[in-house]
Protein backbone atom coordinates (compact mmCIF):
# COMPACT_ATOMS: atom_id res chain seq x y z
CA UNK A 1 0.00 0.00 0.00
CA UNK A 2 1.15 3.14 -0.94
CA UNK A 3 1.83 5.57 2.60
CA UNK A 4 0.56 8.48 0.39
CA UNK A 5 -2.80 7.37 0.04
CA UNK A 6 -5.26 9.42 2.45
CA UNK A 7 -8.98 8.84 3.96
CA UNK A 8 -11.71 7.15 1.78
CA UNK A 9 -9.02 5.86 -1.02
CA UNK A 10 -6.52 4.56 1.71
CA UNK A 11 -9.78 2.93 3.39
CA UNK A 12 -11.26 1.06 0.04
CA UNK A 13 -7.15 0.03 -0.81
CA UNK A 14 -6.91 -1.26 2.81
CA UNK A 15 -10.74 -3.08 2.76
CA UNK A 16 -9.96 -4.29 -0.77
CA UNK A 17 -6.60 -6.29 0.64
CA UNK A 18 -8.41 -7.57 3.50
CA UNK A 19 -10.99 -8.82 1.07
CA UNK A 20 -9.07 -10.45 -1.53
CA UNK A 21 -7.97 -13.09 1.42
CA UNK A 22 -12.01 -14.32 1.81
CA UNK A 23 -13.38 -16.42 -1.06
CA UNK A 24 -16.92 -16.33 0.47
CA UNK A 25 -17.85 -12.57 2.38
CA UNK A 26 -21.14 -13.89 2.58
CA UNK A 27 -20.68 -14.65 6.28
CA UNK A 28 -18.57 -11.70 6.81
CA UNK A 29 -21.09 -9.41 5.17
CA UNK A 30 -23.98 -10.99 7.36
CA UNK A 31 -22.61 -9.43 10.48
CA UNK A 32 -21.69 -6.07 8.97
CA UNK A 33 -25.06 -5.98 7.58
CA UNK A 34 -26.83 -7.27 10.97
CA UNK A 35 -24.71 -4.55 13.04
CA UNK A 36 -25.91 -2.10 10.56
CA UNK A 37 -29.14 -2.69 10.36
CA UNK A 38 -29.46 -3.05 14.19
CA UNK A 39 -27.50 0.58 14.30
CA UNK A 40 -29.89 2.04 12.24
CA UNK A 41 -33.35 0.59 13.63
CA UNK A 42 -31.62 1.67 17.04
CA UNK A 43 -30.83 5.52 15.64
CA UNK A 44 -34.48 5.34 14.55
CA UNK A 45 -36.04 4.55 18.10
CA UNK A 46 -33.63 7.20 19.38
CA UNK A 47 -33.97 10.04 17.19
CA UNK A 48 -30.26 10.31 17.00
CA UNK A 49 -28.13 10.66 13.54
CA UNK A 50 -25.08 9.00 13.02
CA UNK A 51 -22.78 11.58 14.45
CA UNK A 52 -24.71 11.22 17.87
CA UNK A 53 -26.80 14.84 17.47
CA UNK A 54 -30.61 14.55 17.85
CA UNK A 55 -32.87 14.59 15.12
CA UNK A 56 -34.70 17.60 14.14
CA UNK A 57 -38.21 17.17 14.54
CA UNK A 58 -40.11 17.27 11.21
CA UNK A 59 -43.23 19.69 11.17
CA UNK A 60 -45.38 16.42 11.09
CA UNK A 61 -43.51 15.34 15.14
CA UNK A 62 -43.83 18.99 16.28
CA UNK A 63 -47.64 19.56 15.15
CA UNK A 64 -49.03 16.12 15.68
CA UNK A 65 -46.46 14.62 18.07
CA UNK A 66 -44.51 11.57 18.07
CA UNK A 67 -41.19 10.73 15.99
CA UNK A 68 -39.60 12.34 13.31
CA UNK A 69 -39.46 9.16 10.35
CA UNK A 70 -41.81 7.17 13.07
CA UNK A 71 -45.10 7.85 11.50
CA UNK A 72 -46.05 4.84 10.72
CA UNK A 73 -43.17 2.96 11.26
CA UNK A 74 -43.02 1.44 7.66
CA UNK A 75 -40.05 3.24 6.89
CA UNK A 76 -37.77 1.55 10.10
CA UNK A 77 -39.49 -1.28 9.25
CA UNK A 78 -37.74 -1.31 5.15
CA UNK A 79 -34.13 -1.82 6.59
CA UNK A 80 -32.93 -5.30 6.43
CA UNK A 81 -30.24 -6.75 4.45
CA UNK A 82 -29.71 -9.14 2.10
CA UNK A 83 -25.77 -10.25 1.96
CA UNK A 84 -24.18 -11.92 -0.66
CA UNK A 85 -20.87 -13.20 -2.26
Amino acid sequence: LELRLRGERAFEVALGSIVAGFDNLEPLLADFGAYLESSTIERFDTGTAVDGSQWTLSIRAREEGGQTLKDGGDLAKSIHNEPSN
